[in-house]
């Protein structure tokens, strides 16, 4: 798991009480995931509120399928053919999700290179510093 935040200490007890603490690595924050997500196989992103979601965006850059919360600011950036959605508040699902993800990865690939494209068409240094630039100047007027 790599990331830090306020559910880590609970996670990392029910990894010990289920008995899987030896197979998961905590990686915690880290300045640079995408080793990380070069060699990852699935990015899951289970947030219950999100502002923005940058590791979402640094994940699909790399082509790495994404399995994210159905919350409208992951709907707002991307679409249904770029993401899979899972309920916020339901673990079962999440489960589900994730099973059904890994036993049809080959689905997933082209998935995630339409996500790989959003992220090139809209969230470039570039461009955002463009889309900066142009509400500035709306303000302006």
């Amino acid at each position: 798991l790599v990331g830090d935040g306020p559910e880590r200490t609970a996670l990392h007890r029910r990894a010990e009480m289920l008995g899987i603490l030896p197979r998961i690595r905590f990686v915690g924050s880290v300045a640079d995931p995408s080793p990380f997500l070069r060699d990852a196989d699935l990015f899951v992103f289970p947030s219950k509120h999100e502002g923005q979601g940058i590791a979402l965006l640094e994940a699909a850059a790399t082509r790495l399928p994404a399995l994210v919360s159905d919350l409208p600011i992951f709907h707002e950036a991307f679409n249904d053919e770029s993401l899979v959605f899972a309920p916020p508040d339901n673990a079962q699902a999440w489960a589900a999700s994730i099973e059904d993800c890994l036993s049809n990865y080959h689905l997933l690939l082209p998935i995630a290179e339409r996500a790989r494209r959003i992220v090139l068409d809209k969230f470039t240094i570039d461009k955002t510093a463009e889309a900066y630039a142009d509400l500035y100047k709306k303000w302006l007027k």
